[in-house]
């Protein structure tokens, strides 16, 4: 037989064949977005931020014109539509709409969104917890119809909302209770609407009964006792000379001088006018002569009767009312800063002052107190501000105090120190005005216990403004007997408009030699 050949099954015969692979599918290429068009970029360049405005704008024009429909037939046939409409939902509360955008359009304005992060989701629960809690209110109030009563018995109420609101409130904890749980979310809608806190609200209450109390007491001082400017602005009685005024206005720079100084003072004063004797005439004044080697020599003398200059002469500042929720703003951003860089810091307090915040931060159990103050750099770079100042810890206090100077600063007059309290308990001469602290309290500074002063800093810090506060501090309170001055401005700029007071020894010495 011949010999047969075996055959492999087509299976295995299929498998040994290599296969073709089918080619990879190449993932679809997405499209990029098309640019926008020169026309459209210019148009967004231009109008960038006046988004807020047409908003508040859009809503303030509805705001007028759903006030004019609900009290007018002037809106149109739409308007007495939209009128029916809202009356229907609302009832009595319907005026409540122009309000409410009112309300946010005023929002809008008020608070720009490039100086602190808007709100819309708070305001907007804030203002539809107000409306809701209102309506109900009337609804309560009105009658309490059930929700299939006519329209125009709710219309009378607080139209098919406040039914909707009320109805379920006073089936379950009834009319009082309801009235109470409408109250409460008023409330709380109020709080969400303005961003204000309870406490914040009792403090801005605290400070507006303490302003009241104080504008009645001045009000009833002014009523009962005579001012004491109607001593102080009578110009004495020359005895044998005539009187001179001497004001406190700067005298023009000589010629000569190449340097021009502009004086701008931290303090603004109001020039000081007095009235004294002439010294050429006057006798048992001031005699001033030289010795040989050029030495002034100077001798004492009384000057006799001198009256104070009024404390009105001197300009007050107008008090701004601090922005609490940018400060409370600051204290969130260092709470956060804080926790990025591993500290384990709460905020319990805050105190403002004219230009700083101090900010109490109080560490948890374990950490170390090294490890904020080497977080200055970064703590000021987190809150946007030039420099702050960390106190580890406050004195007298388990708590670290950081210092930011505020965006919003006071501006603090010579004319607030002298007036204060602080001021009328000074008793030496030579206490003058500096400032205030951080707390508010004017502080007072006894030169008599310091044997040396040294005022520096650069150009536009202050140097002549303190100068010139320090001296009209002393002008202020003292007489020629308590004070004498003796005034050395080489370089003829600074000084020269005290020239002729009699507080002085002698006039400015302009000299070197002198």
């Amino acid at each position: 037989m011949a010999p047969t050949k075996s055959r492999r099954p087509a299976s295995r015969a299929r498998a040994s064949r290599p296969t073709k692979k089918a080619p990879a599918r190449k993932p679809a290429a997405r499209k990029s977005p098309k640019p926008p068009s020169a026309l459209r970029r210019a148009a967004r360049a231009q109008l960038q931020g006046h988004g807020t405005d047409a908003v508040a704008l859009t809503l303030l024009a509805l705001a007028a014109l759903t006030g004019l429909a609900l009290a007018t037939d002037l809106a149109g046939p739409l308007g007495s539509a939209v009128s029916a409409g809202i009356t229907a939902l609302l009832g009595n509360g319907a005026f409540l709409v122009p309000l409410a955008l009112l309300a946010v359009a005023g929002l809008l304005l008020w608070r720009r969104p490039e100086e602190e992060a808007a709100a819309p989701l708070r305001v907007g629960i804030g203002v539809t917890l107000i409306v809701l809690s209102a309506v109900g209110l009337l609804h309560v109030l009105g009658g309490a119809p059930k929700l299939s009563a006519p329209v125009n018995t709710l219309r009378d109420a607080g139209g098919y909302i406040g039914a909707a609101t009320g109805v379920p409130l006073i089936a379950g904890v009834g009319k009082a209770g309801a009235a109470i749980v409408l109250v409460a979310f008023l409330a709380l809608g109020c709080l969400l609407a303005s961003g204000l806190s309870i406490p914040r609200v009792a403090e801005l209450l605290a400070a507006g009964l303490t302003k009241s109390r104080e504008w009645i007491g001045s009000a009833l001082k002014a009523l009962t006792e005579v001012p004491e400017s109607s001593e102080s602005t009578e110009e004495p009685e020359p005895a044998t000379a005539p009187a001179r005024r001497v004001t406190l206005d700067a005298v023009p720079v000589e010629e000569d001088e190449e340097e021009e100084v502009v004086l701008e003072p931290m303090v603004p004063l109001t020039p000081v006018v007095v009235s004294a004797p002439e010294p050429e005439e006057e006798p048992g004044d001031i005699a001033v002569v030289e010795d040989d080697e050029g030495q002034m020599a100077i001798d004492l003398t009384a000057h006799g009767e001198w009256k104070l200059p009024a404390r009105e002469m001197l300009k007050r500042s107008v008090e701004k009312e601090v922005d609490h929720r940018l400060v409370e703003q600051g204290g969130d951003v260092l709470e956060t800063t804080m926790r990025d860089f591993g500290v384990d810091a709460k905020l319990i307090g805050m105190t403002i002052g004219p230009t700083v915040t101090r900010y109490e931060l109080e560490l948890a159990a374990g950490v170390k107190v090294n490890r904020v103050t080497g977080l200055n750099h970064d703590i000021a770079y987190a809150m946007a501000s030039p420099d702050v100042r960390i106190l580890a810890p406050i004195p007298g206090r388990s708590a670290i105090g950081v210092e930011v100077p505020n965006k919003q600063r006071q501006l603090v007059t010579l004319g607030d120190i002298l007036v204060s309290t602080e001021a009328k308990n000074a008793t030496h001469p030579l206490q003058v005005g500096l400032g205030r602290d951080i707390a508010g309290r004017s502080f007072m500074l006894n030169l008599a216990e310091m044997p040396h002063l040294l005022i520096a800093g650069q150009t536009g810090a202050g140097k002549s403004s303190c100068i010139n506060s320090l001296i009209t501090s002393m002008l202020m309170r003292c007489t020629p007997e308590q004070v004498r001055l003796i005034l050395v401005d080489p370089k003829r700029v600074e000084l020269g408009q005290y020239n002729g007071l009699p507080h002085l020894l002698t006039e400015v010495v302009t000299s070197p030699k002198k």
